[in-house]
C-alpha cells in the first residue's frame, strides 16, 4: 500500500499544453495571464476591430481613442480586467506612463511610446513606474 501511496505522490506535471485538471486553457486564463499593458493592447485591438465606435486606434496607431466611456467601462473591461471602473483602468494607464489628453465630445485619447497599433512585441517594454505606491 506504501508503494500506491508514493507512487501517487510522484503523478507527474503536466508538460506541453496540458493543464490542470485535464482541461485546456480558455480565452479568459490566457487574458488573465497577460500583463497589465498586454491587455490593454488587446483591449484596444478588439475595439477597433469589432467597436470603433466604443475605442480605436488614431490614424496612425500611435495612440488609443475612447469614445465611449460607459460602453467601454460595462461591455469590455470586465473581459480583459477585474473589473468595470474606468477610473481604475485610467489609474493603471497612468501608472504605466501613458499620457492621457480629451479629444473633444467626450473623447478621450491615451499615448505611449512603446503601445503602437499592432506592435504586441515591445509591449514587454512598458513598465510600472516607481510612483505605484501611496504617499504618506
Amino acid at each position: 500500500m506504501s508503494n500506491a501511496k508514493a507512487t501517487a505522490a510522484v503523478a507527474p506535471a503536466p508538460v506541453g499544453g496540458e493543464e490542470k485538471r485535464g482541461r485546456r486553457p480558455s480565452s479568459h486564463d490566457v487574458i488573465m495571464a497577460e500583463t497589465f499593458p498586454s491587455k490593454a493592447h488587446l483591449l484596444v485591438e478588439h475595439c477597433d476591430e469589432n467597436r470603433p465606435d466604443v475605442a480605436c486606434w488614431n490614424d496612425d496607431g500611435s495612440a488609443f481613442v475612447v469614445r465611449d466611456v460607459k460602453e467601454l467601462s460595462s461591455a469590455f473591461l470586465p473581459q480583459y480586467f477585474r473589473h468595470s471602473n474606468f477610473q481604475s483602468f485610467v489609474r493603471q494607464l497612468n501608472l504605466y506612463g501613458f499620457r492621457s489628453f480629451k479629444s473633444g465630445e467626450g473623447k478621450v485619447t491615451f499615448c505611449h511610446d512603446r503601445f503602437k497599433k499592432g506592435r504586441r512585441d515591445i509591449l514587454g517594454d512598458i513598465k510600472r513606474g516607481k510612483n505605484g505606491k501611496k504617499k504618506k
